[in-house]
């Protein structure tokens, strides 16, 4: 196993996990929790992960399975299947957070706002893993590209999460301080996940593809289910398209540039 590959995922893990308590600082200032300067943001990590996702990520797994003795056809199968496969994971995900919310009603009020925070907590910290797990694997694919538009995604997302869970916190009267720490913490799922996929994916060389695709499955899904929807609830419009449209165009700029 490269161990120099395992230590850069591992550590492309702690940078975007560090970069949940850079965007909870954000509380620290005064207009930087507004909607609209969430909203692009969101508009701008939703385009980053959306090229990233298929140049950095499915295009070369496609060409790594070919490479590995697959025919273009399966490889293709292949590939689809994990990508699914990846939106699927994150999906079960999203559905245990809901059984956790049943479960928690049994001991909190319905509109108790504890509640509500604790679950966002919780469902925060759980998904940080599988998106270490994606900025894992395209550190294992061994191509500067893939790496870096995974990490680049995922770390931009993770600034409006660390703000969110920070503001929220502050409601239930935690001090500035202990509130940016507290949703900081959450983030460091993100090297735990990292480290996992990047080990697992060194030792056994011929799951990368799958778990390439995987990984864009995953990231694909948090575009769909997440970020887009979060931009048009707080009505982000054209501001947000247009950040959107520039992380696409720039990660863009970055794989033809390393190609």
């Amino acid at each position: 196993m490269d161990w120099n590959i395992a230590l850069a995922g591992t550590a492309a893990g702690f940078a975007t996990g560090f970069a949940t308590l850079i965007g909870a600082a954000a509380i620290l200032f005064r207009g930087w929790s507004a909607p609209s300067r969430q909203d692009l943001m969101l508009g701008f990590a939703a385009g980053v992960m959306l090229s990233a996702s298929y140049l950095s990520l499915i295009v070369p797994a496609s060409t790594i399975a070919r490479e590995n003795g697959l025919g273009s056809f399966a490889s293709a199968a292949m590939i689809a299947a994990a990508v699914l496969a990846g939106a699927g994971s994150l999906e079960l995900l999203r559905r245990s957070d809901r059984l956790s919310g049943a479960a928690l009603g049994k001991w909190f009020p319905a509109d108790d706002a504890g509640k509500r925070i604790w679950l966002l907590v919780v469902a925060m910290t759980a998904h940080n893993l599988p998106e270490g797990a994606a900025v894992g694997v395209g550190f294992a694919a061994k191509d500067p590209s893939v790496g870096l538009g995974t990490a680049i995604g995922i770390g931009v997302q993770n600034l409006p999460e660390g703000l969110a869970v920070a503001a929220a916190l502050l409601t239930l009267g935690w001090s500035r301080k202990r509130a940016i720490l507290a949703s900081g913490a959450t983030g460091l799922m993100e090297p735990l996940g990292a480290a996992i996929a990047v080990t697992l994916v060194a030792l056994v060389s011929s799951v990368l593809p799958i778990a390439m695709g995987w990984a864009a499955g995953a990231m694909l899904y948090i575009i769909a289910a997440e970020l887009i929807p979060a931009i048009h609830r707080e009505g982000g419009g054209a501001r947000a398209t247009l950040a959107l449209m520039v992380g696409l165009a720039l990660m863009l700029l970055l794989d033809l540039a390393l190609a």
